[in-house]
């Protein structure tokens, strides 16, 4: 059985554990506190009797087989005899970094280490690592179980190898894989973003409500779900986040953040996660 280890815990690190070991991959994530595992664990054993319920396990599986995979160490030595690797921690460049760093102190020449980022470069990451080549990012959409597209992206000096291992990968986890070239906020990121961006704009000049804003796009441009309904499901200090990296990478205007999204975030309304955001939850 394949070796993987992901770094982090949060919603994006528990979503892609659950995806690898649902594809009889051993699974090691790594955390800080150990002490916070048990209710992780019990998080994915409810994903693993959901699908058992809804008979969308492999044939031969049981929810205790696939959770069963999956352990949990507060030791990057877990590192040593993985063969794929992917940080899901905050989106934060210097955080990522230093994880990057610990991970290149247990790591091997046939690791491959992916980076689960939505805006950072995948370049200035892999400059940290020993084999920058075997470096490449892995844009996963919330939630991870669920959302078909994965953004494959190649920095300035990852390998053909590695950038077929992690799409076939991809593949193989039931996703929809598209390679991007490197550039601030990739595809996906990079259109959507503004949209919001413009959306809480029209909010703060009192142009339409919060609910027929979502409604106009929903409705007049047949969206599943509306910009700041949206902005609310991703998290405010995660679209705060990708709107300054863009902004800071390309100096446009239009990445600029609303002052509104930073208010919120300092008030730690966060969206769903916080219970309240643009709505209350």
């Amino acid at each position: 059985m394949l070796k993987s280890v992901v770094v982090g815990a949060g919603t994006m690190g528990l979503g892609i554990s659950y995806l690898l070991a649902k594809n009889n991959w051993q699974v090691t994530i790594v955390v800080r506190d150990l002490a916070k595992s048990a209710e992780k664990y019990a998080f994915l054993e409810r994903l693993a009797r959901k699908d058992e319920k809804r008979k969308k396990l492999n044939d031969a599986d049981t929810a205790t087989d696939l959770v069963e995979r999956i352990s949990f160490s507060d030791d990057y030595k877990s590192v040593n005899d993985a063969r794929f690797v992917i940080e899901a921690v905050s989106e934060n460049i210097s955080v990522k970094l230093d994880v990057i760093k610990k991970i290149s102190l247990h790591s091997t020449k046939n690791t491959i280490l992916a980076t689960n980022t939505s805006s950072l470069s995948v370049t200035h990451l892999a400059s940290v690592y020993p084999i920058p080549e075997q470096v490449v990012g892995v844009h996963f959409f919330n939630p991870a179980t669920i959302m078909q597209l994965v953004e494959v992206i190649k920095g300035f000096n990852t390998s053909q190898s590695t950038l077929d291992f992690v799409f076939n990968l991809a593949k193989d986890l039931g996703k929809l894989p598209i390679v991007v070239d490197e550039y601030p906020g990739f595809v996906v990121n990079r259109l959507l973003m503004p949209m919001i961006n413009e959306a809480v704009h029209l909010l703060d000049c009192g142009v339409a409500t919060l609910e027929d804003i979502d409604t106009a796009m929903r409705q007049g441009a047949n969206h599943p779900i509306g910009p700041l309904e949206l902005a609310d499901l991703i998290g405010l200090d995660v679209v705060y986040a990708i709107l300054d990296t863009l902004y800071a990478e390309t100096g446009e205007h239009r990445y600029k953040p609303s002052y509104t999204l930073k208010k919120m975030c300092l008030a730690n309304k966060l969206g769903r996660k916080t219970n309240q955001g643009f709505y209350n939850y």
